[in-house]
Protein backbone atom coordinates (compact mmCIF):
# COMPACT_ATOMS: atom_id res chain seq x y z
CA UNK A 1 0.00 0.00 0.00
CA UNK A 2 3.01 2.25 0.76
CA UNK A 3 4.49 1.30 -2.55
CA UNK A 4 0.84 2.30 -4.54
CA UNK A 5 0.84 5.83 -2.12
CA UNK A 6 4.38 7.09 -2.75
CA UNK A 7 4.03 6.17 -6.80
CA UNK A 8 0.60 8.45 -6.49
CA UNK A 9 2.98 11.10 -5.08
CA UNK A 10 5.94 10.95 -7.43
CA UNK A 11 3.46 10.85 -10.48
CA UNK A 12 1.07 13.28 -9.44
CA UNK A 13 3.07 15.54 -7.06
CA UNK A 14 0.12 15.47 -4.52
CA UNK A 15 1.26 15.99 -0.75
CA UNK A 16 0.73 13.02 1.27
CA UNK A 17 0.11 12.76 4.75
CA UNK A 18 0.47 9.36 6.83
CA UNK A 19 -0.10 8.99 10.73
CA UNK A 20 1.38 6.02 11.97
CA UNK A 21 3.39 4.73 14.94
CA UNK A 22 5.49 2.43 12.78
CA UNK A 23 9.08 3.22 12.68
CA UNK A 24 9.40 1.44 9.31
CA UNK A 25 6.56 3.61 8.07
CA UNK A 26 8.03 6.74 9.50
CA UNK A 27 11.29 5.88 8.00
CA UNK A 28 10.17 5.92 4.42
CA UNK A 29 8.96 9.82 4.92
CA UNK A 30 10.63 12.90 3.40
CA UNK A 31 9.09 14.57 6.99
CA UNK A 32 8.37 13.64 10.09
CA UNK A 33 6.75 15.42 12.72
CA UNK A 34 6.36 13.83 16.25
CA UNK A 35 3.60 15.36 18.64
CA UNK A 36 3.31 14.37 21.88
CA UNK A 37 -0.24 15.86 23.59
CA UNK A 38 -0.85 17.53 20.15
CA UNK A 39 2.81 19.57 20.46
CA UNK A 40 5.19 19.34 18.04
CA UNK A 41 8.36 17.96 19.79
CA UNK A 42 10.56 17.04 16.75
CA UNK A 43 10.45 17.56 13.30
CA UNK A 44 13.19 16.29 11.00
CA UNK A 45 13.55 16.07 7.15
CA UNK A 46 15.20 13.09 5.32
CA UNK A 47 15.76 11.01 2.36
CA UNK A 48 12.87 8.67 2.97
CA UNK A 49 10.62 7.72 0.11
CA UNK A 50 12.07 5.01 -2.87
Amino acid sequence: MLDLLEDLRRQDGIALVVVTHDPRVAARAHRVVRLLDGQIVSEERNGGGQ
